[in-house]
């Protein structure tokens, strides 16, 4: 996942741990897609969504002006971390 701003890098995608979420949410998204039919929606989606949020909210805390805001998204990225 390459977030693209014409030749530009965000700050975020050179971060090895961003990388990291980014492969974590493909292969949870892989797993996933195996469960069994009737509990895809209730589980797989809640699972697939944790793990999205890792790298979003790592992108969005790297983006913060304030040491405090920062953290907020890194509080996030942990409790993302504890549901997968």
């Amino acid at each position: 996942m390459r977030v693209c701003l014409g030749s530009r890098m965000f700050k975020f995608e050179k971060l090895e741990v961003w990388k990291k979420s980014v492969a974590l949410y493909e292969k949870v998204s892989e797993i996933s897609n195996s469960i069994d039919q009737r509990d895809q929606f209730p589980l797989g989606e809640q699972i697939r969504r944790a793990a999205l949020s890792i790298s979003t909210n790592i992108a969005e805390g790297t983006g913060r002006e304030g040491d405090r805001e920062a953290k907020y998204f890194f509080n996030v990225v942990k409790r993302g971390c504890q549901k997968i």
